[in-house]
C-alpha cells in the first residue's frame, strides 16, 4: 500500500508509471483490499520541447497534452502495481494545469487565480455604483 500520501482526499498530483509516463491531474487515492487505487480526473501528460532562444541558446518549453489523446473519458483508474511514485503538484504546475484546461474551455467556471479579491484591489463592487461615484465627484468639482 502506498502510505506517503493522504488517502481519500482530493489533490492535484503527479504519478510516474512503470512505463515511464508521467500523468498529472486531480486525484483521489483510496485503499481497497490493502492496495492503493488512484482515481485521476482530467489527466494530462507533461511535454518538453527543445526551442532556440533569440540569442541562439537552446532551451526547453514545457507544455501538456491529453493523456489519452483519442478518448473522451475524463476519469481513469490507476492501480498500485502500475505506479513507481506519486506526489502532489507544485503550485506553479497547478497554475499551468488550470490554465491549460481553461484554454481548452473546460474550467470556465473556475477562474480563481488563487488570490481572493478585496477592496484594496479596487475590483469589488458594481459598475453602476462606480459610475454614480464618478458622476458625483465630477458634479462636485465644478
Amino acid at each position: 500500500m502506498i502510505n506517503y500520501i493522504r488517502h481519500d482526499n482530493e489533490f492535484f498530483g503527479v504519478v510516474k508509471l512503470v512505463t515511464g509516463e508521467e500523468v498529472i491531474g486531480t486525484m483521489i487515492a483510496t485503499n481497497e483490499d490493502n492496495c492503493t487505487i488512484v482515481y485521476v480526473s482530467d489527466p494530462l501528460s507533461p511535454t518538453l520541447t527543445p526551442i532556440e532562444k533569440p540569442d541562439g541558446e537552446m532551451g526547453l518549453a514545457a507544455g501538456f497534452t491529453k493523456w489519452m489523446l483519442w478518448s473522451d473519458e475524463e476519469f481513469y483508474i490507476i492501480q498500485e502495481p502500475d505506479i513507481v511514485t506519486i506526489a502532489p503538484m507544485s503550485t506553479e504546475a497547478i497554475m499551468m494545469y488550470k490554465m491549460w484546461w481553461r484554454k481548452d474551455g473546460k474550467l470556465m467556471d473556475d477562474l480563481d487565480p488563487g488570490v481572493p479579491m478585496n477592496e484594496n484591489m479596487g475590483l469589488v463592487g458594481k459598475v453602476s455604483e462606480m459610475r454614480k461615484k464618478l458622476e458625483d465627484q465630477w458634479k462636485n468639482s465644478k
